[in-house]
């Protein structure tokens, strides 16, 4: 479910743009922001709010890569490059 907050800057948003389709992205992004990526339950919140098909949003939600649909851990690239600057004494002989 969309918080009060999330759904006030989508309708707010709303009055932005010509039509629902065209605030999509920017929905999302709203969502992305105070949740960290874009849930199934918040994704179906959304298309009853801009009307527009799960399938259609969807679909943009994974076309576009700036949209996260699954969480996203914080620093997962930290131990791989520790892992790379380990080897790279033994990868130069």
């Amino acid at each position: 479910m969309l918080t009060v907050e999330e759904r006030e800057e989508i309708e707010a948003k709303l009055a932005d743009y010509p039509n629902t389709q065209a605030v999509a992205i920017e929905a999302m992004l709203i969502v992305q922001r105070h949740q960290g990526w874009v849930s199934d339950e918040k994704l179906h919140d959304l298309s009853e709010i801009l009307r527009l098909s799960l399938a259609n949003l969807d679909g943009v939600a994974t076309f576009y890569n700036l949209i996260r649909r699954r969480p996203v851990g914080r620093g997962r690239g930290g131990a791989r490059r520790e892992a790379v600057r380990d080897d790279l004494p033994r990868l130069r002989r």
